[in-house]
């Protein structure tokens, strides 16, 4: 999905600003991406598009074509192209993917990482 999403990218930016990394780089962040990608195939572009801090009062989209409107672009023709010829690429993606955990799995393992911590605020 990389390759589709990169393709699409460079019809809307220069080639050279389009960057790429291997799956397999841990980037330092958390998302819930991170738990699907236990069962199903994905992607987490990211655009550079803004200056400051990630989640701090100095981050600010400067630009937001690039923010917004292309990522959103990108994807769309990616989800076109995975759907087209009758889901071609789509069906080409999930014979290639091997899950880490089937569903039931999954949802098993996060059922027994559950618990429940009360704090009483009063004491």
């Amino acid at each position: 999905m990389t390759v589709i999403f990169r393709t699409n990218a460079e019809q809307l930016v220069p080639a050279a600003d389009v960057v790429t990394h291997p799956a397999d780089l841990n980037r330092g962040g958390s998302t819930d991406m991170g738990d699907l990608s236990q069962v199903m195939p994905v992607i987490h572009p990211y655009t550079g598009a803004a200056t400051g801090p990630g989640h701090s009062i100095e981050y600010l989209i400067q630009d937001y074509q690039q923010a917004v409107i292309n990522p959103a672009k990108a994807m769309a023709m990616s989800v076109i192209d995975l759907l087209a010829e009758g889901s071609a690429k789509a069906k080409a993606v999930l014979d290639g993917y091997t899950p880490v955990m089937t569903k039931d799995e999954y949802v098993t393992f996060q059922n027994s990482r559950l618990t429940e911590e009360l704090y009483d605020g009063a004491k």
